[in-house]
């Protein structure tokens, strides 16, 4: 059976989102840094689809210091297979609901229904207009979006798209309490599933229990009997005043209920839960109240929820996220889900993953295209990249490096260019684990607008090496990878090892290294005869521990480098210089 998805959406001037647009499948994942946009995408869905009661002028863009004057929204409809693969037609159903009139066709021949939503301030100023019009077209030579043409009105069914936004900040206690929430509703409507019988069958239990738990008690008949004075206020005859330790009505139910959670003779009530398994079960009554939704449908009765979740991780381990996540991909509908985890975005397809990436005012949206790529070079990234260092999709910037030696230094000097640890200005630091592995970093990183740079050894088969993966990463066998100013080889031919030592730093290492014999040693003739030993050590000899001892050599070197007063190494101060620079335009 044929469904339908939104596979397109426009949005101008709305928040920080101008002149944007993104591609959409059955479950987006969308991540990104703070800011870039995630929560605007979501928020732009449910004023199309929703209430947009909680719009404000807030909410209109400001460019230059001045402020849209209207939030223009574009939405295309599409019909899908059960593999979401998109296919010709809308089934009869869908083309009855969306009707004949506002089905359109694409060059090549596929149907689709596109509208516009515009949202402007009314006549008073206190509130805001929504109009909803059919697009002619979802795209016209020569036309840009914004100035396609409307026609008549349009009709979103909401009754067969409803919209759902499920918020970051969600709680199970505060789910029970109110009414108008999933919880709520499905617990006021339980009455409706029994017959009159059944109803008045099952309160009269409970009538015969509240009675059985204050005759019981005393405190409880006290109570009731101390209260019974208000008796003789009351204006009819006929009435009294009880108490009800469970809830008289099934319609109440909600008012008594009680979720428990642990074993089956030792649980404890939610209130004594952490957020976690609160916010955990606030989604999960959520999936059960879209399964009665679409259980409660007519036969030919057609419905494709549109879902927002906002961080489904929060207050959850990595291990919960993943159950988590694989629970709500089993949720019927579409979902748009916005998120800061890195295991969250591991468990999604690479091509549901959407990165949101701001250079300037300007947010660049970032999908992994696979078309065309053998699916072993799929697996690399998701394998070593995206199961391995999924948080680079929160990077401002990635710097990619062979392996352990740079590891080790190139942090240390980053902290001392940047005058700050690297993961406060967004820059993380990836060996790769040889120079023939840079393609799969390369990749995502093109794929999801992160500036990424390599700073790799000099040495013939490593400029060979990073030369063929990135032509291969590239797709371009006739890049100039050398000439690349984001590739920054070390000179002469040098690894890592000998390029360091051979820079005018042996007092410093000298220094550093008798103040670290003097640390570690406790015998003071045992530390004057080491220190008298490095008294006659050569750059050379330096080399030589840097290459046999890579881990240790590597840190000591660059702490050395940066505690004295000399420059940090030239080549490492021109890949710092153009990661600033391109930091300066996010």
């Amino acid at each position: 059976m044929s469904n339908i998805l939104i596979d397109k959406i426009r949005i101008d001037g709305f928040r920080g989102l101008k002149n944007f647009e993104m591609s959409l499948s059955k479950t987006s994942v969308l991540t990104g840094m703070n800011n870039a946009g995630k929560t605007s995408v979501l928020k732009a869905l449910q004023i199309v689809f929703g209430n947009f009661s909680f719009l404000s002028a807030e909410d209109f863009h400001i460019e230059n210091n001045v402020r849209t004057e209207r939030i223009i929204i574009d939405v295309r409809l599409v019909s899908i297979d059960d593999d979401s693969r998109r296919i010709e037609d809308f089934n009869e159903d869908w083309a009855i609901v969306l009707k004949a009139a506002n089905i359109e066709h694409d060059l090549e021949g596929r149907a689709y229904v596109a509208f516009r939503s515009i949202f402007t301030s009314s006549a008073t100023q206190s509130n805001f207009v929504r109009e909803t019009k059919k697009l002619v077209a979802w795209e016209q030579d020569g036309i840009n979006w914004l100035d396609l043409q409307t026609t008549t009105k349009f009709q979103i069914p909401t009754d067969q798209l409803p919209f759902f936004y499920i918020e970051a900040q969600r709680d199970i206690l505060d789910d029970v309490k109110q009414r108008n929430s999933f919880l709520g509703r499905m617990l006021g409507n339980v009455a409706e599933h029994y017959s009159r019988d059944q109803v008045e069958q099952i309160e009269t239990m409970i009538a015969k229990l509240n009675q059985q738990a204050i005759d019981s008690s005393d405190i409880l008949t006290n109570i009731q009997a101390a209260l019974s004075g208000l008796d003789s206020t009351m204006d009819k005859q006929d009435s009294k005043v009880s108490i009800q330790p469970f809830a008289k009505k099934l319609r109440d139910l909600n008012k008594s209920l009680s979720i428990q959670y642990g074993t089956e003779s030792d649980s404890f009530t939610m209130d004594y839960h952490g957020m976690g398994t609160r916010s955990w079960s606030s989604l999960l009554t959520f999936k059960a109240f879209l399964k009665l939704l679409i259980k409660a449908l007519d036969e030919g009765e057609v419905c494709c929820p549109i879902i927002a979740i906002e961080e489904p991780e929060s207050h959850l381990h990595p291990n919960a996220q993943r159950q988590l996540y694989s629970q709500l991909v089993e949720m019927s509908g579409q979902k748009v889900i916005s998120t800061h985890s890195p295991y969250i975005a591991a468990c999604a397809k690479l091509s549901e993953i959407v990165c949101l990436h701001k250079e300037g005012f300007e947010t660049l949206v970032g999908v992994f295209e696979t078309e065309g790529l053998h699916k072993d070079d799929i697996r690399n990234v998701e394998r070593q990249v995206v199961l391995s260092h999924g948080e680079l999709l929160f990077s401002k910037a990635i710097i990619l490096f062979e392996g352990e030696t740079e590891a080790q230094a190139l942090p240390i000097f980053a902290e001392k260019a940047f005058c700050m640890p690297t993961f406060n200005c967004g820059v993380n630091f990836v060996g790769v684990g040889g120079y023939g592995f840079y393609a799969p970093f390369v990749r995502f990183a093109e794929a999801y607008n992160i500036p990424w740079y390599i700073f790799s050894d000099g040495e013939q088969d490593a400029k060979k090496g990073v030369s063929t993966a990135v032509k291969k990463a590239l797709r371009d066998d006739s890049l100039n990878v050398e000439g690349m100013d984001n590739i920054f080889f070390i000179p002469n031919g040098n690894a890592y090892e000998g390029y360091i030592t051979s820079l005018d730093y042996l007092d410093e290492f000298k220094a550093y290294h008798k103040r670290h014999i003097a640390n570690t040693e406790t015998n003071p003739d045992a530390i004057a005869g080491k220190q008298r030993t490095v008294d006659g050590l050569t750059a050379a000899d330096y080399k030589k521990k840097a290459v046999e001892n890579k881990t240790t050599w590597a840190s000591i070197m660059a702490l050395a480098i940066v505690e004295s007063t000399k420059p940090l190494p030239p080549l490492v101060v021109a890949m710092f210089n153009k990661v600033k620079e391109e930091l300066s335009n996010v």
